[in-house]
């Protein structure tokens, strides 16, 4: 297989793309998430425990005298505390178990995590702005000042001498292989959807497709127009006492996986 054009190029980068997301949606449909009932630090003792106390309250309901309401009491105290005892005991034992940095990452997220901090109004010119696309004008000017939005697509190769041996030796099955799978497998999807997993996982179904579009793509020296779009995410910085200037949230930019195996790729060897 080999994209001897431009447009061949781009319509096999798109057919590759939509093949993946379709798969993956028919795969893995969208299902509602039940949660568990059960917590983690809960124990045979402590159903025992619960047991005990409320044989003691059908008792004190029964009798309903002041000793048996306070026997229950006194029980009922004594279930709760063990009860609190072993959740502060389950946490520890959680965040001793973390030994590995991604991990660790997302429970600083979820503790983190304060809606007061997300993007809304940001100060301009003295000004409060709420308006969602002048908020986004505005944080792109100041973090990407010398970004220009162009229409401008190119239609031709801007090399007419396709040097295809040199890129047959940067992109094999070797290369290719480790790229995608040197991948994080949930890391967060760029424009296109596609997340490492679902490369990993197609890989061997698509291994020479991908290895013929980035072999294009290296001796034209032209990449398809889908690996081009960036998702920029502005993420609030941590322990800022406002959140209303456009320099207390940082971005983070999204780019396609496949973009960034061919990047790997051409490093494995430059």
């Amino acid at each position: 297989m080999t994209y001897k054009s431009v447009a061949e190029l781009e319509e096999g980068a798109k057919e590759l793309e939509l093949i993946l997301v379709k798969a993956y949606k028919a795969a893995c449909p969208p299902r509602e998430i039940k949660l568990g009932k059960g917590q983690p630090w809960w124990n045979k003792d402590l159903r025992k425990a619960r047991k005990t106390a409320r044989k003691a309250l059908r008792v004190a309901l029964k009798r309903d005298d002041d000793a048996s309401w306070i026997e229950y009491r006194s029980i009922r105290t004594a279930f709760r505390n063990e009860c609190r005892k072993e959740e502060r005991k389950g946490w520890h034992s959680y965040c001793e178990s973390i030994t590995e940095y991604p991990e660790a990452a997302r429970l600083v997220r979820v503790l983190a995590k304060d809606r007061t901090c997300r993007l809304g109004s940001i100060k301009h010119n003295d000004e409060l702005v709420s308006d969602p696309k002048l908020v986004l004008d505005i944080m792109m000017k100041t973090h990407f000042p010398d970004c220009q939005i162009t229409d401008h697509e190119e239609n031709t190769l801007p090399n007419t001498n396709l040097n295809w041996s040199e890129a047959e030796d940067i992109i094999t099955t070797e290369h290719l292989e480790w790229s995608i799978n040197s991948f994080a497998p949930y890391k967060a999807a760029g424009p296109d959807g596609i997340f490492p997993k679902m490369l990993q996982v197609a890989l061997k179904y698509i291994r020479d497709t991908l290895i013929a579009l980035f072999r294009a793509s290296l001796a034209s020296g032209y990449l398809p127009l889908n690996w081009r779009k960036v998702k920029a995410v502005f993420i609030p910085k941590p322990a800022k006492t406002t959140y209303q200037e456009t320099k207390s949230h940082r971005c983070i930019s999204l780019s396609s996986f496949l973009l960034k195996a061919l990047e790997k790729n051409h490093r494995w060897v430059h």
